[in-house]
Parts: structure tokens; C-alpha cells; sequence
């Protein structure tokens, strides 16, 4: 008795158990000098302890999915050896934290000048998830993306950047009962579905926030999508002509701690028109969510396809 009274104390006292704090001072300052640190760093082993070891990262360069320090360090090492010179400016960081677990949704122009003396600007979007872990923020989900011309397929490497407006919730967003932590990967799962499969703007609306509280990152609009207004302006024109979706996944990857849930995923998304056209598309979501009544809404949302450097044109299918 006495040892299975200790280990239920024990199991109490473990941080996944804490009350959920939002956005502290702290955690938001310590999220945003890591997303900082790592976007201008071009030596990727002096911030690889910023990720999990089991990190997954979505480049926006094609194909571009790594998983794990080793693959991370591969490519990114690769990727800088021409760089001379890099500056990172943020137009926005918009963090959404519980303490235990956070997300960041981040807006940032790339100043690159390479050891030729060519320079280039890069407008990039970037979704992140973390946890912390011994105390410290580590990434383990990172979606990096930029918005293609749904004319031309050119990915829009240099877009004006319209920044996100700051998203504060004026209420405790963790104050209802905390999720289960082991049904939250099919929960979420299930959300996304759910959103690939929703016949209306309306509904889409609806796995959104709630209310005003969202921002996504879409794959065709360069500037974020905030707002109830915005999502049903943006995305109520593609829906009228839309018959039915379904998706399927190439990848998948979920967490949670209960409080915040996250995905990360690359779909085939098969889409019938009421024209009787169809298109089959392969592309990347990542979503940031909390719970709410019981039910899972995602707060950011980051669509895209991946580049191809080559031909500058996105890789729709």
C-alpha cells in the first residue's frame, strides 16, 4: 500500500500534471530568442540543441522533410556552405504557450549573400511547436514554407509580407479539463480529416479558433489569413465551387500534452469540382491546437507545397 501511495504521489507531482500557464513573460521571451537564435545562426550544430532529438522539420525546398538531429544537421550543413552572410529580420512572432508545451508562428525575410557575392531575399512563414524539456524549449514539429502563384505554380520566394497581427486570448485558453493524452494523436487525426474534408468555409470555420483567435499560413495567400471575416472572404469562393474532398497521408506525425495539440503531416488531397474537373494535390499542413469544450480547434494553421529550386515552381502533385 504504502509503495503504490508513493507512486501515485510521484505520478501527481510530474510537470504533464502542472496547471497550464498562458503565455507567461518568461516563456514567451525564451520562445522567441530561440526562434531568433536559430533563424540567423548559419551553423546548424551550434543550435541543434534547440530541437528534439526526434525533431521533424519541413523545409520549404523540396522534398525537405528531416527527421532526427542527423538528418537536420545533414542538410542544413550542406544548404549554408555557400552562405557568406546571413540577416533574419521577424516582421512577426506570435507565440501560443502552456507552459509545458507552445507553438510559434513566425514571419521572417531572409537577407543571404553567398560566397560568390550574389544576394537574394527570401519571404518565408514558419510554424513551430516545442516542449520543454529539463527546463528547456526544444523544437519538435518545424514547417517552413512560402506561398505560390496558384496562376503560375512560381513560389513567391520574395512577397511583400503583410505581418500578423498579435493573437492574445483574453481568457484563459487552457481553463477547461485537460485532454487525454493518449487518445489525443487519433483526436487529431481525426481533426484533420476533418478539415481536408470540410464542404464549406463555414465549416472549416468552425475547427478554426474559436472565434477570432486564428491565423493560418496559407499555401496560396501571402499574407496570413486572421480572423473569422478574413477566413470566409479568403476561402468561401474556392468552397462554391468545390463537390467533395477526400485525403490520404503520406506522413504523420501528432502530439500533445493534453492542453496544446499539434500535427504536422504531408496529404493527398483528391478534389472533385462541381464543373466536373478534378485535381490531386500533395501538400504539407501543420496545425497548432487547444481544446475547447472537449473538442480540438487549431489556433495556427500552415499549408504549403514544397519548392523545387530548380525550376522556382511549386510541387503540387
Amino acid at each position: 500500500m504504502r509503495r503504490t501511495l508513493s507512486l501515485v504521489l510521484a505520478i501527481i507531482a510530474t510537470p504533464a500534471f502542472a496547471k497550464p500557464v498562458y503565455n507567461s513573460a518568461a516563456d514567451v521571451q525564451a520562445i522567441t530568442r530561440i526562434e531568433k537564435t536559430n533563424a540567423n545562426e548559419l551553423n546548424i550544430n551550434a543550435v541543434i540543441a534547440n530541437y528534439s532529438s526526434n525533431a521533424v522539420l519541413y523545409d520549404f525546398a523540396g522534398p525537405g522533410i528531416f527527421k532526427g538531429h542527423d538528418q537536420i544537421i545533414s542538410e542544413f550543413s550542406t544548404r549554408t556552405k555557400p552562405v557568406k552572410n546571413l540577416s533574419v529580420s521577424f516582421p512577426s512572432i506570435n507565440v501560443f504557450s502552456d507552459g509545458a508545451m507552445a507553438c510559434a508562428a513566425v514571419q521572417m525575410v531572409d537577407e543571404v549573400t553567398l560566397k560568390t557575392g550574389a544576394k537574394s531575399q527570401l519571404s518565408l512563414r514558419q510554424l513551430d511547436v516545442l516542449r520543454k524539456v529539463n527546463g528547456k524549449w526544444r523544437v519538435v514539429q518545424e514547417h517552413i514554407s512560402v506561398p505560390t502563384d496558384p496562376k503560375t505554380s512560381l513560389a513567391l520566394t520574395d512577397a511583400p509580407v503583410t505581418p500578423a497581427t498579435p493573437i492574445e486570448f483574453p481568457t484563459n485558453p487552457f481553463a477547461g479539463p485537460r485532454g487525454v493524452r493518449a487518445g489525443a494523436q487519433a483526436q487529431i487525426k481525426d481533426w484533420t480529416v476533418a478539415f481536408a474534408d470540410a464542404p464549406s468555409a463555414d465549416a472549416v470555420l468552425k475547427l478554426m479558433g474559436p472565434g477570432d483567435h486564428l491565423l493560418i499560413f496559407d499555401m496560396f495567400f501571402p499574407a496570413p489569413v486572421q480572423g473569422q471575416k478574413a477566413l470566409l472572404t479568403a476561402y468561401a469562393p474556392g468552397f462554391a465551387q468545390l463537390a467533395s474532398a477526400s485525403v490520404s497521408f503520406d506522413d504523420f506525425n501528432a502530439d500533445s500534452d493534453g492542453y496544446i495539440g499539434a500535427q504536422i503531416d504531408t496529404q493527398r488531397l483528391a478534389v472533385k469540382l462541381k464543373n466536373g474537373g478534378t485535381m490531386v494535390w500533395t501538400l504539407r499542413q501543420s496545425d497548432c491546437l487547444h481544446q475547447v469544450g472537449g473538442r480540438w480547434f487549431s489556433v495556427f494553421d500552415a499549408l504549403s507545397f514544397p519548392l523545387d529550386v530548380k525550376t522556382g515552381k511549386a510541387v503540387m502533385n
